[in-house]
């Protein structure tokens, strides 16, 4: 047995454009995440990295961090944090009908990645200065996808299911 196809199946799905935007952006920013979380120090074949890790941590054995450094640490974690937090709480208390469901995330996915290019931009200089970082890529990346997610969430209609409700 088959249940029949939605009629509008095709509309409630991210349109291509937001799915391309989407997977490009996690790549570049998943790589140093997944780094950070389970091969700390690790160098990746992205430009920059290694000096960006070298003077993020310094010496890492020897505990050290200035305090530009402590600063921008603890702004980058808390970014993710209320990142995290804040689809964390869309999920938990918005419509349970997906297509809207699907909509707020985006919308709170969206403007994290604005908090996320906002940390960068305040960080720009004291990353190239003292990591020899290009923030740049991330910086587009970031920029890409949160503008494919909230260009998608204003201008696509977003329609209840047959005896759903709208919030």
């Amino acid at each position: 047995f088959r249940a029949p196809s939605h009629p509008r199946s095709s509309t409630m799905s991210p349109p291509a454009y937001v799915k391309l935007c989407t997977l490009l952006a996690e790549g570049l920013l998943l790589a140093p995440g997944l780094r950070n979380l389970m091969a700390p120090g690790a160098m990746l074949p992205i430009l920059g990295d290694a000096e960006f890790t070298r003077g993020l941590f310094g010496d890492v054995t020897a505990g050290t961090l200035d305090g530009r450094r402590a600063l921008a640490l603890s702004q980058l974690w808390g970014a993710l944090i209320v990142a995290f937090g804040m689809v964390k709480l869309v999920t938990i208390f918005t419509n349970p009908e997906g297509t809207f469901l699907r909509r707020n995330l985006m919308l709170t996915i969206g403007f994290g990645d604005v908090l996320l290019f906002a940390f960068l931009q305040e960080h720009t200089q004291m990353l190239a200065d003292g990591f020899s970082a290009d923030t740049l890529p991330v910086k587009c990346a970031l920029l890409i996808e949160a503008s494919a997610l909230l260009i998608d969430v204003v201008t696509r209609p977003r329609q209840t299911k047959p005896g759903g409700k709208r919030a």
